[in-house]
């Protein structure tokens, strides 16, 4: 790992700073206890992300380091995951004279908290940019933004650096999550390694409502609701198919008279099945009912 990158992964250690105001010594040592009682959606990101970061030794992590077109580095990859779900991915992509480490914090398979770092140099000898990003997400919209940028010649130490509010600032805040969630996707998809060509009789859950769901049955998928009779248009045929692509993909059709909806097959196993639904970008996921 080269200077850059080992510079990248050190801002971490300031990864979470206060919503308005400059992070006192404690607040990264010492997280708030995690509550169920928040009353509004920037503590309850933040208790999403404690809850995570206190807990990073329990879970799953898995390591890649992947080559991309047109980045003269590899791109290094970290995911952490709770009980075969994502719920942390680390991505760093490193040039000549600049890096960038992105982390995303899921809950329920949706981000919920992006933390963004860029490190550049004008030479071996400086000066030196870092700029940070922290975008706070609620219900797939971002609620806000917080930027930090300091130039220097020396060291320095990013908790000192005020955070600005620049939400207003962003005109186009659809554009700006739609393209990090795509880098999300792409990257934790070579964690996956989905092979399906069919997919085995099963219900599967949602983890965002327990009362929906999939049936497969027959090579047949049925979206029910518990308590709802099945409506014939609920019913889908269901194709499999490959692209000849750089990212591999799998792309799942569900089809009948009356719609077409198109997915990638992010996530499939005995206990999972996660979707991305192409037409919007978001991410479903299902856990197998026993």
């Amino acid at each position: 790992m080269n200077h850059l990158q080992l510079f990248s992964i050190a801002m971490l250690l300031a990864i979470f700073s206060a919503c308005h105001h400059q992070p006192t010594s404690g607040e990264h040592n010492d997280p708030p206890p995690i509550t169920t009682t928040a009353t509004n959606p920037i503590q309850e990101i933040k208790d999403a992300f404690t809850a995570i970061e206190s807990r990073l030794n329990t879970l799953e992590k898995k390591t890649l380091n992947i080559e991309v077109e047109g980045i003269p580095y590899p791109v290094e990859l970290t995911a952490f995951y709770d009980n075969n779900i994502p719920v942390k991915l680390i991505r760093t992509d490193a040039g000549g004279h600049s890096s960038q480490t992105t982390v995303y914090y899921l809950k329920d398979g949706k981000l919920f908290f992006i933390y963004d770092t860029n490190y550049e140099e004008a030479s071996i000898n400086g000066p030196f940019t870092t700029q940070e990003l922290r975008i706070y997400i609620n219900q797939g919209n971002i609620i806000q933004i917080l930027e930090k940028e300091k130039t220097y010649n020396d060291q320095v130490d990013m908790s000192n650096v005020p955070n600005e509010d620049v939400t207003n600032t962003k005109t186009d805040k659809a554009g700006m999550l739609k393209q990090y969630t795509q880098v999300y996707q792409e990257s934790i998809a070579h964690f996956n390694n989905t092979t399906t060509t069919s997919f085995s009789d099963g219900r599967w859950i949602s983890v965002d409502d327990p009362q929906s769901g999939i049936e497969i049955k027959d090579g047949k998928w049925m979206m029910f609701y518990k308590g709802t009779p099945t409506n014939p248009n609920s019913i889908f045929e269901a194709i499999i198919r490959t692209p000849n692509n750089p990212q591999n993909n799998i792309l799942l059709t569900l089809s009948n008279s009356s719609s077409v909806m198109e997915y990638e097959i992010a996530q499939y196993n005995e206990e999972i099945l996660q979707l991305i639904y192409l037409d919007r970008g978001n991410t479903l996921t299902y856990k197998k009912q026993n």
